[in-house]
């Protein structure tokens, strides 16, 4: 069973946080423009769900 990194603990909900995540082997799959629509559209109906986005950077291999 695999087991996510523990070492971050969100302990205040009010205040912002910063999220990065990176693409294993770092393969390029967001130069592909259906896999941008997906991040897209997900990050679309998770504001709808009252996430507040306030910026993000989609890059080749990775998200911030």
């Amino acid at each position: 069973m695999l087991k996510g990194r523990s070492r971050y603990k969100i302990i205040d909900n009010t205040a912002p946080h910063f999220v990065t995540f990176t693409i294993l082997h770092r393969i390029p799959v967001f130069t592909n423009p259906d896999a941008v629509d997906i991040i897209f559209n997900s990050l679309k109906f998770l504001q709808k769900e009252g996430l507040r986005v306030n910026a993000f950077v989609i890059l080749e291999n990775h998200i911030k």
